[in-house]
């Protein structure tokens, strides 16, 4: 809006007693006389600029002439970044910030060099400009242009400080010889690219952060009309409208203006529209102009960018549209132009400067590093290599030869995680691959959907994937890979497609989807049967055996380990027997048949000795100690459990060395040795990290917390733990180690006598296990909450949820959590003054934990039962006419 800035400019000429005149389409003022006047040449400051303090608090500093010394202050800074981010908005609102507090009195000039239009403004042209600006008249102006650089530095030479704001720079020439010589000028310069050339503080401006890009979206439209509370009132859909915008500042603009247009309508259905659009930097253009006279729309501020790249430069930008994700590593990119890496790196370091892309380090250390692309100049690049919809001869062909690459590729991290890729490798080791997987994760399973990619090499990606996926607990990943795998498998043989159901079985077990896991693998045994295959039709068996015992149906789970048992001893698989072996012993400790379980566990060891297999032994050590610990044996777990992690030293089994740990602090915890717990699973805590292993560094450090509830005066460290492990588990979307944890966490707010908080957590966790159907979790929540509530001292309500957890625990035959729901009961009981039946409540809690070994426990409840006694023999009791909850309860039957 150039015409508004004239009446401005002209009154403040006035007031200086000068005259307007225009310098490359803005306007200065010309002082009069022969001492010079500040300039006031400035374009006004920038409506509604938020988002942007920790870059504004940086240049201000390298201008303020109080902070700063003349030898080591540099001359200029250089603000550089996409095309719309707000560079101009920023240079202009740092400019008035310094005029304001005048740290300038010769004034400022403000240059639009238009470097990236048709025709960019010359250093030569800009020169005669500035001269003009500085007051020299038409006749005082030299002829050649060494005389006019020579008489523009001279003139600045005699002024007091002057700010220089030169934007949209597009070449070092432009600006170079502009430069301010002697004197304590500054230049602020703008660009689309990194103008490495030049000796200057070089900022990178980035699009804004989610928060004040709906933060812009709020003041646009309040500029407008000061009641527009659409932004404040849909928080969700600006910000999901700030994120189709990509938080970039012109695009904000833009989305503004066309809510303004449609004054009465939310915001949710901008959001809409904008997100049905097939070309969205297309679809985000206003009629009219910004600000500063600039029209709203976005596609030809990129055109600008793309049209300056060079050929090579050009193609790798377009072709890195038609990645599977969100990123692409050096390595890919080379791939996927069929260039060398060496080649692809320079191109790609020049694309960076253009800002076109961003880069980030690699995790990798043979690798380059990645490449991203703001997801707007993402959908611009692939729309130059799409046609009528679908990609073009050239985007088909690149993504193609991306598949293979990755297929390949996955297929060699997949071996070296495996230990035994073959030499020369393509990745120094395990932890190389386990990066590479990390780094390309999102690409990998983008391609293994692909439905355009070859079946064999689609299926041999997902084969590659499985062992990465599953061991990093990237279950929905798995799920979604191998489920777009065999559909490919009709054309290929019968072995690809049983091998994908086992896979992908695996995972519905992972994620508690256990009819699905069963059908997928009992669809698995017929294939196998079918191929006479009987080695993996043992491997069904033992996973259909998993998924019984995840829904409790340990009976049939026993009799599908013992099938999977009897064909691996029939094929001589002694490896596989021996699992057999470890998944009956899980099985049997649920059916209360502890010795037996015992007695299984110890062949599984004893044919891992056999083999001398060292690891697999400390698996077997690992199973035993869980089963001792069922039995309440936990001295002899304690022993078990160190012996397995000794094991797992002397192999160097990181991941294993952490588990027998953690498996230790649980058990150290048990028979009270709660400092040494502390640090076994601080141990085990810091092990996770270091691997990187994010599940179990929540599990641990959900343990961590239950071991700290227990020493004195660390009950806040017990909650901080809970609420680590809290968070990993919800990033994880593990609904069901989340309500394990919210479990735990209310234990410990309890400890802390934050009733109300624990009430909450309790009540989070009952609901979470309520609904993934685990009977004996949502016991023990009912429990927990029950206890909650008594120490509120909401007795009707504790009874009716220790009740609940008490039917549970007899349904399920859980004893020593029935113990524990009786003992509660009886405190409940007594507080209400219900003595008499308090103390046949803890007279069966002391009967039921004495019979299930917990002797500290029974012996409690003898004292509260003694404790409830002696209360009666000093006061007259008045019985309650309500129905006696023991006579309720039936006495569990044997």
């Amino acid at each position: 809006m150039a015409g508004k800035r004239a009446p401005r400019a002209k009154q403040r000429a006035r007031a200086s007693g000068g005259k307007i005149l225009q310098v490359a389409g803005d306007y200065y003022c010309e002082g009069s006389g022969p001492e010079p006047t500040a300039l006031a040449t400035l374009p006004p400051r920038p409506e509604g600029f938020v988002g942007r303090d920790t870059y504004v608090r940086d240049i201000q500093a390298s201008l303020d002439p109080k902070y700063i010394c003349a030898s080591d202050s540099p001359l200029m800074c250089v603000i550089a970044g996409l095309g719309g981010v707000g560079k101009t908005a920023l240079a202009l609102e740092i400019a008035h910030r310094a005029i304001d507090q005048e740290w300038f009195s010769g004034g400022a000039l403000f240059l639009d060099l238009r470097g990236y239009e048709a025709n960019p403004v010359t250093a030569d042209q800009a020169v005669l400009s500035l001269l003009r600006a500085l007051g020299l008249r038409e006749i005082e102006i030299p002829t050649t242009a060494d005389e006019q650089y020579a008489s523009y530095r001279t003139e600045l030479s005699r002024r007091r400080a002057v700010l220089l704001v030169l934007d949209n720079a597009s070449d070092p020439a432009q600006v170079t010889p502009l430069l301010p010589g002697a004197g304590s000028h500054k230049v602020l310069l703008t660009s689309c690219e990194s103008l490495d050339s030049i000796p200057a503080r070089q900022i990178h401006l980035p699009a804004l952060e989610p928060e004040a890009a709906v933060a812009a979206i709020n003041e646009a439209l309040q500029i407008s009309d000061p009641f527009d509370d659409r932004a404040a009132s849909e928080p969700r859909a600006a910000h999901d409208l700030a994120m189709l915008c990509g938080c970039l500042p012109l695009a904000l603009q833009i989305a503004a203006a066309q809510l303004r247009r449609r004054r009465k309508r939310p915001i949710a259905e901008l959001v809409h529209d904008l997100s049905a659009e097939a070309d969205l930097p297309g679809a985000l253009r206003a009629n009219g102009v910004d600000q500063y006279g600039k029209p709203l729309v976005l596609h030809p501020v990129f055109d600008l960018s793309y049209r300056r790249l060079e050929a090579d430069q050009a193609r790798l930008f377009r072709l890195l549209a038609v990645g599977f994700g969100p990123d692409i590593g050096s390595e890919a990119a080379s791939a996927l132009v069929s260039l060398p890496e060496t080649q692809v790196l320079r191109l790609l370091d020049d694309l960076a400067a253009t800002y076109l892309i961003t880069s980030t380090p690699d995790r990798n250390v043979s690798g380059h590093g990645r490449c991203h692309m703001l997801d707007l100049v993402r959908a611009y690049a692939l729309a130059l290599v799409t046609e009528g919809g679908a990609l073009s001869p050239e985007g088909l062909i690149a993504r193609k030869l991306l598949l293979d690459h990755y297929a390949a590729t996955a297929s060699a991290a997949s071996s070296a995680l495996r230990g035994h890729e073959p030499t020369p490798s393509r990745f120094a080791g395990p932890d190389e691959a386990l990066d590479w997987f990390e780094d390309e994760r999102a690409n990998l399973v983008g391609a293994a959907l692909w439905a355009e990619g070859s079946s064999t090499t689609v299926v041999r990606l997902a084969v590659s994937l499985n062992k990465f996926l599953y061991q990093y607990r990237y279950f929905d990943d798995l799920i979604s890979v191998n489920k777009a795998a065999l559909h490919r498998t009709r054309r290929l043989n019968g072995a690809d497609s049983a091998t994908l159901r086992d896979h992908l079985g695996r995972a519905l077990i992972e994620v508690r989807r256990f009819e699905e896991a069963i059908i997928c693998h009992r669809n698995s045994l017929k294939i196998n049967k079918h191929t006479k295959n009987h080695s993996s039709s043992g491997v069904d068996w033992n996973n259909i055996g998993l998924a019984m015992q995840g829904m409790y149906r340990f009976e049939e789970a026993i009799s599908a380990h013992k099938r999977a048992l009897k064909i691996h001893q029939e094929n001589g698989n002694r490896k596989s027997e021996a699992l057999a072996w470890d998944n009956i012993g899980c099985a049997l400790v649920e059916t209360g048949k502890s010795d037996a379980a015992v007695t299984a566990h110890r062949s599984a060891m004893d044919i891992h000795r056999e083999l001398g297999d060292r690891h697999g032994e400390g698996r077997s050590l690992g199973n035993l100690g869980l089963a001792l610990m069922e039995v309440r044996h936990f001295e002899e777990a304690i022993a078990v459990y160190e012996r397995a992690r000794n094991l797992f030293q002397e192999g160097g089994h990181r991941a294993d060395e952490g588990k027998a740990w953690n498996n230790l602090g649980n058990a150290l915890r048990e028979v009270r040795r709660f400092q040494e717990a502390v640090t076994a699973l601080r141990h085990s805590l810091r092990i996770c990290q270091e691997i990187g292993d994010r599940h179990g560094e929540g599990e641990v450090s959900d343990n961590l917390g239950n071991a700290l509830q227990k020493v004195r005066r660390r009950v806040g460290e017990a909650v901080a733990a809970h609420e680590h492990a809290l968070q990993i588990y919800q990033e994880a979307g593990d609904r069901l180690g989340e309500g394990d944890v919210w479990n735990n966490l209310g234990n410990a707010l309890q400890k802390a006598r934050r009733v109300e908080e624990a009430i909450a957590a309790h009540e989070h966790a009952l609901q979470i296990f309520q609904e993934a159907g685990d009977a004996q979790r949502t016991g023990g929540a009912w429990g927990n909450l029950g206890v909650d509530l008594w120490k509120a001292r909401r007795l009707k309500e504790a009874l009716s949820a220790n009740e609940h957890a008490l039917q549970i625990f007899q349904q399920a035959g859980v004893r020593h959590s029935e113990g524990a729901a009786w003992n509660n009961i009886g405190l409940i009981l007594r507080a209400s003054g219900n003595f008499n039946e308090g103390i046949v409540a803890f007279e069966r809690a002391r009967e039921i934990l004495e019979e299930t070994g917990d002797w500290r426990a029974a012996v409690k409840a003898r004292s509260y039962a003694w404790n409830t006694h002696q209360r009666t023999r000093w006061r007259r009791l008045t019985f309650r006419k309500t129905p006696s909850l023991i006579s309720r309860i039936p006495p569990r039957s044997k």
